[in-house]
């Protein structure tokens, strides 16, 4: 695997797959074992363009009796590793799985015990492994090892994260000690948003990539929205930010949605528009859930768990293609014409800064305190805990939103993190950084860079260091806002005019300040500061004096009206960060792809609303000449205002994508 793209014949390429369970066996094709189907399905993942195909690898049939090993069992998985290969389909196994599609395919044998933690299981899992891997270590189309699916729902949902990390550390050796080189990861789901103990911080050291599972309708308390809306089709793309910065490449190794709760061509704008967020995004690959709708709905699970599941396939029950399946076909077709090798993610200019507890760390081992302090003192309150988790992670979603709405380019550097290589810093909604953290930040300002941060009255979360000589302004008191909130723009603020205003929902406390050496930009109704600017060294700093983010986080389908991206536009201009590309429509997307020279770009636009927009894309410089990749047609663009502008228009959730030369 290269630094970010899985790799063959030393040229880097796309992963673009389905999950594979058989349309007529389901979850009992390991048993009900059927050849002549599957070589089927696999010609017809190639006639689409797929490249790959997860699996899950059930334990109970490979390991009937604890470290007994079914022959039988092996040999169809040989035996479908080269059927596989015969399509130049890449296999992904996912190992040790017993629970999916909300039923048991359990060992016997486990008697309740949790596999994470339990010794005697842990070997026999340690064994288990380096089985399959001194079998399969040569396979040439085998894509990477997934420890599990989707840990730990079913089995050990009490686990914490330094059992966790222990059960990663000891599969992954034992696979790599028994010779193996293929890439390992673990195929989560939500870890990063619900805090759990396979979150990418807490396992990375131990894969090559991580992965991810975003389903934005099973996770409501994030995404109170529509399928096709601004914060849902986003899920993915924070989800990937959100891992990448980790330090590892991400694969999205599940995605979906059902035809049972959404009409075919609502997915199938679903899937185009995540497939293309994904890849400007960063994501190494993309898998969907899954191939086929099963034919016996009367069996398990299918006969039980809700009727979601029969319809997540992009294939029906009687072979033929749904709309989804075609887009996948498209999507596969184009990105097959991008060179990776020479055309690269453009590093985000704008970092949103995540609490170090909220990436898993809570500890004092890599801090620099006195003897006694690093030997004796452990932490008990937690800045990030269970409980206020998810209130953190949903504020830098709402914040991840906004910038993309805002064509600010932003990823998500960990507390720890340098914070030089960026031109803008964010903390939004509320403080749950160390105080150290507070002295870097103050560091990084004098060093001459632009820092946004809006806090709330809460009393644990407004107690922001520095905040006099930061931000220009004292702190007084909370204020406790009636039902919305209204900013009201002073005077003239680069893109924001005066009398301009915002009205948020209001869901919790702000903070009132008086001003000091800051200059007021905004009041609220009551003519309290609410923006406020300041020169600090030679950096600056903007202060608002309410959680948006997090306010925004509370209201459902709110990206549908809301107008606070033109606050994160204005950031964006004060911070002095000058893109490429932009246009005025919040519904449209921007990712480019650059070589190395920058002299040549390519420009996805998407479109993540369910209206037609017409814009005009400005272009900074000048291009020599643009082409529509898709169509291959010539551009032609005018000049106007001292820059280059492109009219456009993207139907419904559509895309575009524009070849730039310079």
């Amino acid at each position: 695997m290269g630094s970010n793209y899985f790799e063959k014949d030393g040229k880097p390429f796309y992963v673009i797959g389905v999950h594979y369970i058989p349309r007529t066996e389901g979850m009992q094709w390991w048993w009900l074992w059927n050849p002549r189907e599957i070589e089927e399905d696999f010609a017809h993942m190639a006639e689409l363009g797929l490249n790959a195909a997860r699996i899950d690898v059930i334990t109970s049939f490979i390991e009937p009796r604890p470290g007994q090993y079914n022959e039988k069992a092996l040999k169809r998985f040989e035996e479908f590793f080269e059927m596989a290969r015969e399509h130049d389909i890449l296999v992904h196994p996912a190992l040790l799985v017993g629970y999916e599609l909300g039923d048991w395919w359990d060992v016997p044998w486990r008697h309740g015990r949790n596999p994470y933690e339990d010794i005697e299981l842990l070997e026999l899992q340690i064994r288990h492994v380096r089985m399959l891997a001194e079998r399969f270590k040569d396979k040439t189309n085998l894509l990477a090892w997934d420890l599990t699916d989707e840990p730990p729902i079913g089995f050990g949902k009490k686990t914490k994260p330094p059992m966790g990390e222990h059960w990663t550390r000891v599969l992954c050796n034992a696979i790599r000690n028994a010779g193996d080189k293929h890439p390992l990861t673990i195929g989560t789901v939500g870890q990063e948003l619900i805090g759990g103990p396979f979150r990418a911080d807490l396992v990375k050291e131990n894969l090559d990539l991580v992965c991810v599972h975003p389903y934005p309708f099973f996770n409501e308390e994030f995404f109170p929205d529509p399928l096709i809306s601004i914060r849902a089709t986003y899920d993915a793309a924070f989800e990937v930010r959100l891992s990448l910065s980790a330090g590892k490449p991400v694969l999205i190794s599940e995605f979906g949605a059902s035809t049972t709760s959404f009409s075919e061509k609502r997915v199938a704008d679903y899937y185009r528009i995540l497939m293309w967020s994904s890849l400007i995004n960063g994501a190494c690959g993309v898998i969907a859930w899954m191939y086929a709708d099963p034919v016996h709905r009367e069996w398990g699970p299918f006969v039980r768990i809700p009727a979601t599941e029969i319809g997540m396939g992009i294939t029906r029950e009687d072979g033929t293609d749904k709309p989804a399946a075609a887009q996948m076909k498209e999507f596969s077709e184009i990105v097959a014409k991008i060179d990776l090798s020479s055309f690269k993610c453009v590093r985000p200019s704008a970092g949103i800064v995540v609490p170090r507890e909220a990436a898993g760390s809570l500890r004092y081992s890599d801090i620099e305190l006195p003897e006694p302090v690093q030997v004796f003192s452990v932490p008990v309150h937690t800045l990030v805990s269970e409980a206020n988790h998810q209130s953190v992670m949903r504020t830098l979603l709402n914040s991840f939103n906004l910038a993309k709405e805002a064509h600010l380019d932003v990823s998500f550097p960990r507390e720890d993190s340098l914070l030089e290589p960026y031109g803008l810093i964010i903390t939004p909604g509320q403080w749950n950084y160390y105080l150290t953290f507070g002295s870097k930040i103050l560091d990084y300002v004098k060093g001459g860079g632009a820092y946004y941060l809006s806090i709330s009255g809460d009393y644990l979360q407004a107690a922001v260091p520095n905040l006099t000589h930061l931000c220009g302004v004292l702190s007084e008191d909370v204020i406790y806002p009636e039902r919305m909130v209204k900013i009201r723009i002073k005077k003239d603020f680069y893109c924001l005019k005066q009398g301009e205003a915002f009205e948020i929902p209001a869901a919790g406390t702000g903070r009132l300040v008086s001003v000091t050496t800051g200059d007021l930009i905004a009041v609220d109704d009551q003519d309290r500061p609410a923006i406020i600017t300041n020169k600090v060294g030679k950096g600056k700093t903007l202060l608002i004096t309410y959680p948006i983010e997090r306010y925004l986080s509370e209201v459902p389908n709110v990206y549908s009206y809301d107008t606070c991206y033109r606050i994160y536009k204005a950031i964006k201009q004060w911070a002095g960060i000058n893109d490429h590309f932009d246009c005025s429509s919040p519904f449209v997307e921007m990712g480019t792809l650059a070589n190395k020279a920058g002299n040549s770009r390519y420009l996805i636009l998407i479109n993540h609303s369910g209206i037609v927009v017409k814009d005009i894309l400005k272009v900074a410089p000048k291009p020599t000449h643009i082409r529509d990749f898709i169509s291959g047609m010539t551009v032609p663009f005018q000049k106007a205002d001292g820059e280059t502008a492109v009219p456009f228009q993207l139907e419904p959730c559509g895309v575009k994508v524009f070849s730039f030369s310079f």
